[in-house]
Parts: structure tokens; sequence; C-alpha cells
């Protein structure tokens, strides 16, 4: 499998929605 490098921001609060994200894509595509 290839290896992929992402960023995540937010500018509306910001704690919450990148954690959200991270979560999501954790759910998705696992570690």
């Amino acid at each position: 499998m290839a290896r992929a490098y992402i960023s995540v921001g937010s500018n509306i609060d910001a704690e919450r929605n990148v954690r959200s994200a991270i979560a999501a894509l954790h759910a998705r595509y696992g570690t």
C-alpha cells in the first residue's frame, strides 16, 4: 500500500473540527 501525507486545518472551531476530521479519516482508512 502506498503511503500518503495530508494536511488538515480549520479556521472555525479548529480543535474540534481537526479532531473530527482525523477521526473520520481513521474510521475510513485505519492506521
